[in-house]
């Protein structure tokens, strides 16, 4: 879910078909949540890139174009990334007519894109080389501004990380000067917990990486990244294997913000689990489910300085949904007030979308 900051917030996800023939599918909503019929046909764009595409990321860029990544499947499975005007029409200009598609020699999982202050472009992604041991990196790529890749950026545009032999990307941000962060999950194999991992990359070629474990044996997975207004990137997270909140705060060269909670990371132990997250003017944001009360909506909240809000307050189901909620990102819109997106767990997966006041 991305707020355009003209009053109307897009959405993107997957239109499932019956078979294989999956597309990027985006919606326009105004401030009422009604859908916004200037946009694409009533509301709402499909579009299939290769022979079946999965939407997992989007943002918007500087120009007011919106970017939304995924994975497609033409001869190899490819990490792509797509450019609509406001109107939901392709922008012809960027990449070839409007796509960007990038060939992988695995399988392609989770591309997440970021634009820079000039209009260039990250695309950030997880390949997988074994589908057997799960044996995996993550992969950058970085674009110019009209979708062709950078040559001086790692192979033809294109740089591997190797962290562990299991390597799962979660999230991206980017800071106001352009400098990406990569978030995500790694581990020396499936049969281990694992810990969150953090890469930070510029187009100048400086690179930071390292691996951050909380929760010990338990675990550490990443659920959102943000950049907060002094630079500083914030993570929610939770444990891999058991119920908890969690979240840190990192510098630009990774180093932990030891003024932040303690030592750098904020934890709370509870009976929840969290599955997105958002950076607020108040704090970190996290949503996710109450195993105690039949997975019923809770939002946790995290302090400014990593403090654990026990103000967090209970929410929903819906009464339409046959089922618990299970909420895949969040955002906040120019007054403050939270937007979650994601879908009923009953048997039609109804899509929800909702806003809640942060006070």
């Amino acid at each position: 879910m991305v707020p355009d900051g003209d009053g109307y917030y897009l959405v993107g996800g997957t239109k499932q078909g019956q078979k294989a023939d999956c597309a990027f599918l985006v919606a326009r909503y105004d401030n009422a949540g009604r859908l916004d019929s200037a946009f694409a046909k009533g509301g709402v764009k499909t579009l299939t890139v290769g022979n079946a595409s999965y939407a997992t990321g989007a943002t918007v860029a500087p120009d007011g174009d919106l970017l939304v990544s995924g994975w497609s499947v033409g001869r190899k499975a490819e990490a792509s990334v797509v450019a609509l005007h406001p109107n939901g029409a392709l922008d012809r200009s960027f990449g070839r007519n409007g796509v960007v598609r990038i060939p992988t020699s695995g399988v392609v999982r989770t591309p997440q894109v970021e634009a820079e202050p000039d209009g260039s472009v990250w695309l950030a992604w997880s390949v997988i080389s074994n589908s057997d041991t799960y044996r995996g990196n993550y992969q950058v790529g970085h674009l110019r501004p009209n979708g062709g890749r950078d040559s001086t950026f790692g192979n033809r545009g294109v740089r591997t990380f190797n962290i562990n032999d299991v390597d799962a990307i979660s999230e991206t941000a980017v800071d106001a000067v352009g400098r990406l962060f990569v978030t995500g999950w790694s581990s020396p194999s499936l049969k281990q917990s694992g810990a969150a991992a953090v890469v930070s990359v510029d187009d100048g070629k400086r690179t930071y990486q390292r691996t951050i474990n909380p929760w010990g044996n338990r675990g550490t997975y990443v659920i959102s990244s943000d950049v907060d207004p002094d630079g500083s990137l914030v993570v929610g997270m939770t444990p891999y294997s058991s119920p908890g909140w969690g979240a840190m705060r990192l510098k630009g060269d990774l180093r932990l913000d030891r003024s932040y909670g303690r030592d750098g990371v904020a934890k709370h132990d509870c009976r929840c689990f969290s599955s997105t997250g958002t950076f607020t003017p108040d704090g970190l944001v996290l949503i996710g489910g109450n195993l105690a009360r039949d997975n019923r909506t809770v939002l946790a909240h995290f302090t400014e300085n990593g403090r654990w809000d026990a103000k967090a307050a209970r929410f929903g189901p819906w009464q339409a949904i046959d089922g618990w909620e299970l909420w895949e990102s969040a955002a906040v819109d120019g007054s403050g007030r939270l937007l979650i997106a994601g879908s009923g767990q009953n048997r039609t997966r109804d899509a929800l979308i909702a806003r809640l006041r942060l006070s």
